[in-house]
């Protein structure tokens, strides 16, 4: 008997989390799985405290800048991921149409917004993508 996939996720809240483990559930069709998350923080009472780096895009973007420091400017060699197999990183399509400014985040990268005309909606969210593996 093989180990359970072991996958991390840094969402914009609680209830996504959810939406996702139940995705991941249908997606493996049986298959063992472990599923954390590792953004937002949560409390022994389930809540969100969203810890340093604060809940909703904002709070995964710097959840991702703060784990890639750990990982000498990779996400993945983060020792946080240290053990687990996949992660999982998302934000909602509506943060294509936003600004860091809204986020009160410092950027000079100037990808945000990215929103493009719809449809088709894969546009956007195909210009989004980039922004998040950035």
């Amino acid at each position: 008997m093989s180990d359970p996939l072991r996958i991390a996720a840094a969402v914009e809240g609680p209830t996504d989390f959810i939406v996702l483990s139940a995705a991941i559930e249908s997606l493996l069709a049986g298959e063992e799985f472990e599923f954390q998350t590792l953004q937002p923080e949560l409390s022994a009472a389930f809540e969100p405290q969203g810890g340093k780096t604060g809940l909703g895009w904002s709070g995964v973007y710097r959840w991702c800048h703060q784990t890639s420091d750990q990982g000498n400017g990779r996400v993945s060699q983060s020792p946080l991921l240290a053990f687990h197999d996949l992660l999982v990183v998302q934000v909602d399509a509506d943060v294509a149409g936003m600004t860091y400014e809204s986020g009160k985040i410092k950027d000079e990268a100037g990808d945000l917004p990215c929103e493009k005309p719809c449809p088709p909606p894969s546009d956007t969210t195909d210009a989004l993508r980039l922004v998040v593996l950035r």
